[in-house]
């Protein structure tokens, strides 16, 4: 396509709507994930839904149906929400839909304290400059990613440390101390989780019976998991509980790991399970 083209295609004039997103949606919705490049858990709209109903949106055209754009802002809280999923085709991009898309979020999220975490510089920018958002500079997201390589230095055993999968027996338990880690009751959140056929997931109790961490490894598509959450009481601990989760992967799978850049103990973990930043 020529210059002249594009630009043309770029201010032909699209009848569109926003509205709430419905369950219906999410296939083509995954599809304007893959458009911008995400791979994202294949179950994310789900759980966003059980979380905050009204809380996604999308871009449609009026004439043909087609989804142009997602944006969901999640009330997390009375007065704390967090932004994500902000997206549009590429070639439907700088035409305003995103605005459009942005400010109906924004309407729903009300007055809340707002949290995002952008990807890019050229974001980074627009959300600082923009829109206003005040950047914490020590809280920066490191995504290290590879195929799996066995290790043998990663902890086997803790003594007085035992793993169990979560189920309904124990689920309360995790969202208990997930609680106390996080400040947040994220119940609908673990509760969905857990019930994901394909989720792997461990817990870690001490002798006392006590929760001292817990994990999950959720799919992003066929060939891609990713960890999240991973909580626990110390690195040796968390170390144990992805190791142990990670072996129950099918074979030649990749693996997605987030941690801080203030955490140097989470890294090494990251090293240890063979991954690259």
């Amino acid at each position: 396509m020529t210059n002249i083209e594009e630009m043309s295609e770029k201010t032909t004039k699209v009848n569109y709507i926003v509205r709430e997103m419905q369950l219906s949606d999410c296939r083509e919705v995954h599809e304007i994930w893959a458009s911008v490049g995400w791979s994202r858990h294949i179950h994310e709209s789900q759980v966003i839904m059980n979380i905050d109903p009204n809380g996604q949106y999308v871009a449609q055209d009026i004439d043909t149906g087609k989804l142009l754009g997602n944006m969901c802002g999640v009330n997390i809280t009375d007065d704390l929400a967090y932004i994500g999923s902000y997206c549009v085709r590429p070639e439907y991009q700088g035409r305003g839909i995103g605005k459009a898309l942005w400010d109906k979020t924004i309407e729903h999220l009300g007055d809340r304290n707002l949290g995002l975490v952008s990807s890019k510089q050229n974001t980074f920018e627009f959300y600082r400059d923009v829109r206003n958002f005040r950047y914490i500079s020590d809280r920066r997201v490191i995504v290290m990613a590879g195929p799996l390589t066995p290790n043998p230095q990663l902890i086997d055993n803790i003594d007085g440390i035992s793993l169990v999968t979560i189920d309904g027996h124990n689920v309360r338990d995790v969202i208990e101390y997930d609680k106390h880690v996080s400040g947040l009751d994220r119940s609908l959140l673990i509760e969905f989780f857990y019930k994901i056929p394909e989720s792997i997931n461990l817990l870690a109790i001490d002798d006392h019976g006590h929760v001292v961490g817990y994990c999950f490894i959720n799919e992003k598509n066929l060939r891609l998991y990713y960890v999240e959450p991973l909580y626990a009481d110390n690195e040796r601990i968390a170390e144990l509980l992805v190791g142990k989760c990670v072996a129950r992967l099918p074979p030649n799978r990749t693996l997605e790991y987030k941690c801080w850049t203030s955490s140097e103990k989470a890294q090494m973990i990251g090293t240890k399970l063979g991954l690259s930043e």
